[in-house]
This record gives C-alpha cells, sequence and structure tokens, in this order.
C-alpha cells in the first residue's frame, strides 16, 4: 500500500457506522470527563478541606490543585500507552480499556478516607488514583477522536469529530449538576456521591462503546503493516507537528485551566460569588458549550480549522484583562456572562477544531501516536495551571492570571499561523534521477466499498508490465478519481475527464519526466493544460502520479482548496498555467518550449486541448510559430470528443478536417482513438520519439467518448457540463468496474495491443 493510502482519511462517504461511533465516542467522552473534571471541581471546592487540613485556604488550595496537576502529568504517558496500543492493535481496545480503568479510579475516589480518618494515607492514596485517572484520559481522547475521525464523510470530518469532542461540555455539565445537588447534602457526602455515581454511567458507557466496530483506516494500517514502535515513527519524521499540536492545545487546554477551573477558586475564595452561583454558572456554559463545540466544528468544515483558530485565539488574547474585570464587579450576571465567553467561545472553538485538524496532521500509521501526544504533553501545562495561576495571584493580584491567559492565546496564535491548514503534509515517494519511466506508480484508490483497485508501486511490477497496460490501469484509476471528485462537488466536467483520461494516462504512466515530491523539479517535462473545464481530469492525473494527494481530491471546488473548479499554477502543485482562457494555452506552450531551448534544457512540452478552442484565442498563430522555430521539443494533443456546450461539434464548429490543417501548418500528425491505449501508446512513441530541441513539433488528435467507461453518462444527450442526480453516483461506480474488468473487455484490449 503506498504512503498516500495510509494517509487516506477512510472511506470518502464515510462509512454506515459514521454516527453510531462518533455517538459512541462521545458517549465515553461524556464519562471520562465527567469524572476527569468532576475532580478539579471537588479541587476547588472541597478537596483542600478534606486532605489537606490544617492550613490556610490558599495552602489547601495550591496542595488541592497540585494533586489535580499530578493526574494532568500522567496524562502524557496515559498518550504514549493508548497511542502505542491505538496504531498497533487498534482504537476500539484502547477506547474500552480507558474507560474501564477511568471508572474504577473514580469510584474509589468516592470510597477514599479523609484526612480526618487515615492522616497522610488519604491524601497519598487520592494522588494514586488521581495518577491512574490521568492514564486512562490520556489514553481516552486519541482513540476516540481518530475512530470518529476516521470513519466520517470526508466533507464532514468536523462535524462528525464535533460530535466527539462536544461529549466534553456535556461531561461538564453532568458534574456540575451531579455537584450541585450533592452540594445540599452537607459533609463529605457532597463530593463522595458524584463520583459514587459514576459507576452507572461507566456501564452504560461499555455497552455502547462494545459495540463500536473498528476504523476501517486501522484496518488498512494492517494490511500494510503495523509499526514496531510508532512512538518513535512519530518522533522522527513528526516532531515539528506535535509541538505545533502542543503549542495549539496549550491556547485551548491551558487557556480553560485559567478560565474555568482557576476561575471557580478565585470566585470563591474573593466572595465574588456563591458556590452555587458558580456551579450555576458553569451549568449554563457547559449546556451552551454542547451546542457551540458542534458548530465551531462543523464550521471548520467550511472555512478551514486553521482561520478560526486564528481568529479565536486573538479573541482570546484581547479577553484576558475584561475576563477578570467583569467578574471583579461581582454582578452575577456579569460571572455568568464571562464563563460563557471563556468557555464557550475561547474552549470550545479551539477543542471543535482539534478534533479533525490532529489527525489531519499525521500519517495514518503514526495517528493515534503523533495526535496524542500533541494533545496530551500540554495538557502538563494545562494541569499545573492552576497552582501556578494561584502562585501569580499572590504575587501580582488578578492580572497575573489574566496575563497567563494572554500569553496562553498568543502561544496558540503562533503555532496556529506555523501549522498547515486541513490537510495533512503529503509524503510523496522519494526523490528520483533522470527520466522517470513510470514515477512511482499510482496510488491505491478506496471506492465507495471500500475496496482497492489498481495500485502499482513497486519497481518489478512496472517491469513485468507492457507500456499498454501501464497507462490502461493508470487510467482506470483516475475515472475513480473523477468520480470521486464529481461526487463531492455534485456536478462539474466529468464526461470530458472520463473521455480524455486514456490521453492523460498515455503522458503521466510512461513519459512525462516528473518527480512526484518536487514538481517544480528544473529538468521536468512542462505539462499544460489549455482548456481549465479539463481541471478534473488533471487533478486525477496528477494524484494517480502521486503529485496530489488522493484524500485531497474530495476539496476539489471547495472554498480555500488547492483543487479549483478551473486550475491555478499558483498554489495547485503540477499545474504548469491557469486554465480557463480558451485558446492561448499553445501560445504559452511554445513560448515555454523555445525558452527550454535556449536554455539548453532537454526537457519537453506537452500541451493539451480541447477540440473547441482549435477556433479560438491564438492557436492558430502558435501552430505556425512552432513549426517557424522548429520547436521539436513541443508535443501537443487535442481531445476530439465532437460535443460542445451548443450540441455536435460537426453542427457549431467547422474544425474538420482537422488533421490536414495541422499537417498543412508543418506539423508531425498523428490521429488515433482516444480511447485506445494501445493506438495512443504507438502514436505518443512516435511523437516522443521525433521529440528534439530542434526538429518539428507533433500532435496527437485523439477521438474521444464523453463519459467513456460509464455506460450510463456516454449514453447522456447533455453530458458537455453535467448535473449528476445523487443516487447515479454509485451506479456510476459500478458501471466503471464492471466495464474494466470485464474478461471480454479486457481480452479485447490485449487483441488490441
Amino acid at each position: 500500500m503506498s504512503t498516500d493510502a495510509l494517509q487516506m482519511r477512510g472511506p470518502v462517504h464515510g462509512t454506515k457506522d459514521a454516527k453510531r461511533v462518533a455517538v459512541g465516542s462521545s458517549v465515553g467522552a461524556v464519562i471520562e470527563t465527567y469524572d476527569f473534571i468532576g475532580f478539579g471541581t471537588a479541587a476547588a471546592l472541597y478537596f483542600g478541606t478534606a486532605f489537606f487540613p490544617g492550613s490556610n485556604s490558599v495552602t489547601g488550595t495550591l496542595a488541592a490543585f497540585a494533586t489535580l496537576g499530578v493526574g494532568f502529568a500522567a496524562r502524557p504517558i496515559g498518550g504514549i500507552v493508548g497511542g502505542h496500543l491505538g496504531d498497533r492493535v487498534g482504537r476500539k481496545p484502547v477506547l474500552v480499556g480507558s474507560l474501564i480503568l477511568m471508572g474504577i479510579a473514580t469510584f474509589a475516589i468516592g470510597l477514599l478516607p479523609t484526612y480526618a480518618q487515615a492522616g497522610i494515607i488519604a491524601p497519598m492514596l487520592l494522588v494514586v488514583v488521581r495518577i491512574i485517572q490521568g492514564l486512562a484520559f490520556g489514553a481516552e481522547w486519541g482513540g476516540a477522536i481518530l475512530m470518529s475521525y476516521e470513519h466520517a464523510p470526508w466533507r464532514k470530518k468536523g462535524k462528525f469529530t464535533g460530535i466527539v469532542q462536544a461529549g466534553f461540555p456535556v461531561g461538564l455539565l453532568l458534574a456540575n449538576l451531579v455537584f450541585l445537588g450533592s452540594v445540599h447534602l452537607g459533609g463529605d457526602w457532597a463530593w463522595r456521591v458524584p463520583f459514587l455515581f459514576s459507576i452507572v454511567l461507566v456501564a452504560v458507557g461499555l455497552i455502547i462503546r462494545s459495540k463500536v466496530p473498528e476504523s476501517p483506516v486501522f484496518d488498512d494500517v494492517k494490511e500494510a503493516g503495523v509499526s514496531k514502535s510508532p512512538i518513535k515513527e512519530a518522533i522522527k519524521h513528526d516532531w515539528r507537528n506535535i509541538l505545533r499540536g502542543i503549542g495549539l492545545r496549550i491556547a485551548e487546554t491551558a487557556g480553560y485551566a485559567v478560565s474555568v477551573t482557576y476561575m471557580i477558586s478565585y470566585l470563591h475564595t474573593q466572595e465574588l460569588a456563591t458556590t452555587s452561583e458558580t456551579i450555576t454558572a458553569l451549568c449554563i456554559a457547559s449546556f451552551i458549550g454542547i451546542f457551540a463545540t458542534t458548530g465551531w466544528a462543523a464550521l471548520t468544515d467550511r472555512i478551514g480549522r486553521r482561520p478560526l483558530y486564528i481568529a479565536v485565539c486573538s479573541f482570546a488574547a484581547l479577553f484576558g484583562i475584561p475576563m477578570f474585570l467583569l467578574v471583579n464587579t461581582g454582578l452575577f450576571l456579569f460571572v455568568i456572562a464571562t464563563i460563557v465567553l471563556a468557555y464557550a467561545v475561547c474552549q470550545n472553538a479551539l477543542a471543535g477544531s482539534q478534533g479533525a485538524w490532529f489527525p489531519e496532521l499525521f500519517d495514518a500509521s503514526r495517528r493515534a501516536s503523533g495526535a496524542s501526544l500533541a494533545y496530551q504533553i500540554s495538557a502538563m501545562v494545562s494541569g499545573f495551571t492552576p497552582f501556578i495561576t494561584t502562585l501569580l495571584f499572590v504575587w501580582l493580584g488578578w492580572l497575573g492570571p489574566a496575563l497567563l491567559f494572554i500569553a496562553y492565546a498568543l502561544i496558540g496564535l503562533g503555532s496556529a499561523l506555523a501549522t498547515k491548514g486541513n490537510l495533512g503534509p503529503h509524503r510523496a515517494t522519494p526523490r528520483g534521477t533522470g527520466r522517470t519511466r513510470h514515477p512511482g506508480g499510482f496510488s491505491g484508490l478506496h471506492s465507495r466499498k471500500g475496496t482497492t483497485v489498481s495500485t502499482i508501486t513497486e519497481a518489478a511490477q512496472h517491469d513485468s508490465k507492457s507500456s499498454i497496460e501501464r497507462a490502461a490501469e493508470f487510467a482506470y484509476a483516475m475515472r475513480h478519481h473523477v468520480i470521486d471528485m464529481g461526487e463531492a462537488q455534485g456536478q462539474g466536467y466529468v464526461g470530458q475527464a472520463l473521455g480524455a483520461a486514456d490521453i492523460f494516462a498515455a503522458v503521466y504512466a510512461d513519459r512525462l519526466k516528473y518527480r512526484a515530491d518536487d514538481p517544480e523539479w528544473a529538468e521536468r517535462d512542462r505539462f499544460l493544460l489549455s482548456t481549465g473545464h479539463y481541471a478534473i481530469g488533471l487533478y486525477a492525473a496528477l494524484a494517480a502520479a502521486d503529485i496530489v494527494p488522493v484524500a485531497e481530491l474530495e476539496t476539489y471546488g471547495s472554498d480555500e482548496s488547492r483543487l479549483p473548479m478551473s486550475g491555478m499554477a499558483t498554489y495547485t502543485p503540477g499545474m504548469e498555467i491557469s486554465g480557463g482562457s480558451l485558446g492561448h494555452g499553445l501560445t504559452v506552450a511554445v513560448g515555454m518550449a523555445l525558452g527550454l531551448r535556449h536554455q539548453n534544457s532537454a526537457s519537453r512540452v506537452f500541451n493539451f486541448l480541447s477540440d473547441g478552442e482549435l477556433d479560438e484565442g491564438s492557436t492558430w498563430e502558435a501552430a505556425m510559430g512552432a513549426h517557424h522555430h522548429r520547436l521539436g521539443n513541443l508535443i501537443a494533443m487535442v481531445d476530439m470528443n465532437a460535443l460542445q456546450a451548443d450540441g455536435p461539434t460537426a453542427g457549431v464548429l467547422g474544425i474538420e478536417p482537422v488533421h490536414e490543417k495541422w499537417a498543412a501548418m508543418g506539423w508531425n500528425v498523428y490521429r488515433v482513438n482516444g480511447n485506445d491505449p494501445a493506438a495512443l501508446s504507438e502514436a505518443f512513441d512516435s511523437a516522443c520519439a521525433a521529440a528534439e530541441p530542434v526538429g518539428t513539433p507533433s500532435i496527437v488528435i485523439c477521438d474521444t467518448k464523453i463519459g467513456y467507461g460509464v455506460t450510463l453518462l456516454e449514453n447522456r444527450e447533455k453530458a458537455h457540463f453535467m448535473r449528476i442526480d445523487e443516487s447515479e453516483w454509485s451506479i456510476c461506480r459500478d458501471q466503471l468496474t464492471e466495464r474494466f474488468t470485464d474478461p471480454t473487455y479486457l481480452q479485447e484490449n490485449e487483441v488490441q495491443a
């Protein structure tokens, strides 16, 4: 399996279990947050006197917060263990195991003796169970998020992972409601009951999680072979993204530790709000946070994770001082407003972004390890933040915590600016040298049903296949990519791309000189797409050639995508010129071929033209110029699909006899069936053999059929710009697969070859 296959984010349209997995993962997040955050509430309100008596209120709070921090310090260890097991054993076992461990530890807190009952043993036991909580919580997040992320549809990764992230405000709300109810019990029961009650939630969570299926991406990882030490691999290859992730996470989790965890204690010790008022404000913020988290997460599917992160971190940096000025008024309404802003905006928006962003920063083979490391190492900073904040308050008053909150927001802002957007880094094939006859093969492609089709990556496979076989398989993969992009956008120039796939394949699979990992390699051949309508076809070729990540095709035509409806050379890798202006591509190709010759370069220029643009722009002037300058390093190709936007070409444009026109211009002319790999191979072999810096330019005129390979689209009367019903995409895939795996068709193709 290729690197791209490991970077795949799961089936394009998600699995049938995507919603069930998201809800199941979220339920576990609810329970574990209830357990873990409940400790923070108890530490702020009760543990100072229950486990650390005989000291003033500040000292007792410091001791309780130090115990709170121990759990956070244990989380990276839990993340390492959970990430390692998640990448080697599977995501699901980690989910179940972490929930059991958390449930046992939390229930045990409700049974602990106090300092008055057991002396020094009581706080020691509290520290032990807190460490166990930290280990479990550290292992939990990576498994829960990855299960949801890898089951979810590509275009809704944010939305589905947001459901999991929303489990945290639900758990926070539930914990505070229970504490709000138990506050009237008095004595130790006020904090014991919430912890004892958690065993019921754990039982429910185990039942739900036991029915959740394993991640489909992990199944691919197992097929490819799991890493012996995914943690080492993550640190070796992804240490930069781990550091960036830590910075991103600090703004959210450490910021929460100041604005919520410490704020609870601040309101209590400064007598700005009663215990009931504080918990009520938290409950309101938590309730709003449930919807805020899912809303922010879904928004990232539209605008991207990075833009939202930058905006919210900027707001948080400005909010630090006003946050304390508002609560210092002592007005309950301002207390509620402050906590809601701090939680539902500053925390929830960042958490909503992280669910999909963090997995996108790492390859699937080490995703659990990398994401968990970044997520949980930052927890150490968060865990001791209330302790540090209390010390800053003793030194600077409320300004100290406010400045710390601002500092955390600025760390997050800087990290967001330094981190890539929605898609993780594409690790292409290693650099080659010299002419690349079959550059890196093409990536394993996952169909809607999750099966893998046509993969060529090994040199041995390359050597055993003919040029015709390689081109046919390349074109087959391209057509699947085209259908996936068409469905993602809901429309597009699908028919032309399907018909021209064999032309692209004849060039990219075996003749174009390029490096997949270095699209701007100086010695590459240039492939110029003259007409922007065919950009979807070129993107499919670039993905099949490993230049563009297969996973990125799902962004086709969406905002901020590198793959717009018409190609843009400024940010699309492998796109030499921006397409869209018909009739001028050959002019650019002539200038480029002439420039390469002046540089004494052996590189060639391939120019793809559509039949309609032959009577537009400066095409024929450029053809004469190529002959005049004897540009033997220029090879053009024309897709003659016999259809224009206004109807059949014969009734719209008088371009025939096109082959005689090109011959009259002094070009080598080859006219072939553009859907016949054998005929194309022979024509391009002849054109390439004649290619030299000074000589005669060549053109391959390709008669194609729009929608070729998909019977449903071949027979569609209006096929220039296709609008295909949602129910028809699966039919297209089935027909394509049947067409190119049918023994009769393959036998006929062998006879032609």
